[in-house]
């Protein structure tokens, strides 16, 4: 069975009418290289109807096949997620997150290692959800990226905290930030199972 990404050419015929390389074809002839993401998507939509989720999925698999896009990257820069499952309360993860001086002791461990202040002014938070969006400051002179994180609980005092890092400049910030992340949600484990 063919396979683009994670999606089996089964699967993509049984919900689009067409298999992965039916669909690259469709979009070679299409202009879809020259034409970028938007357009492709929107023409996938409304002349082939598919629906919004398959034309953004065939969309990118098509860009990464053909070498316009490598995974983590968007239009809008490049993103990585970073997830650690901890032995905690979904109010003893928030509280880590949103007290200051107790952030600030695991995001030292990662992106934050120099920073004496907050590096993330949040937009929107909801600990009910469990969800803290923030701008994160990348320093002098260069515009902030975003990160997103969810807590999840998975039990009745474990949790699953996700980092999205969006926005970032390159390929290698990313890969950095991957490394960063991980390193700073390990520390937060370690602190809350203490």
């Amino acid at each position: 069975m063919a396979k683009s990404g994670r999606i089996g050419d089964d699967a993509v015929h049984a919900k689009t009418g067409r298999r992965w390389a039916e669909w690259f074809e469709l979009l070679d002839q299409y202009g879809a290289a020259d034409r970028g993401h938007k357009a492709t998507a929107a023409y996938l939509f409304d002349r082939h109807r598919v629906t919004a989720w398959w034309a953004q999925t065939i969309t990118v698999e098509y860009e990464r096949k053909r070498g316009l896009r490598r995974v983590g990257q968007k239009e809008t820069g490049w993103e990585v997620s970073v997830q650690r499952t901890i032995d905690a309360t979904k109010r003893e993860a928030w509280s880590a997150l949103v007290d200051d001086e107790a952030a600030l002791a695991w995001l030292r461990k990662g992106p934050a290692p120099r920073k004496r202040n907050m590096p993330w002014s949040p937009s929107t938070t909801d600990r009910i959800k469990g969800t803290f969006r923030a701008a994160w400051d990348e320093g002098k002179d260069r515009p902030a990226t975003r990160i997103d994180i969810t807590i999840t609980p998975t039990g009745t005092s474990r949790v699953a905290v996700r980092v999205q890092h969006t926005k970032l400049p390159s390929a290698a910030a990313r890969k950095q930030r991957q490394t960063q992340w991980g390193r700073a949600l390990d520390a937060l484990k370690a602190s809350l199972e203490a």
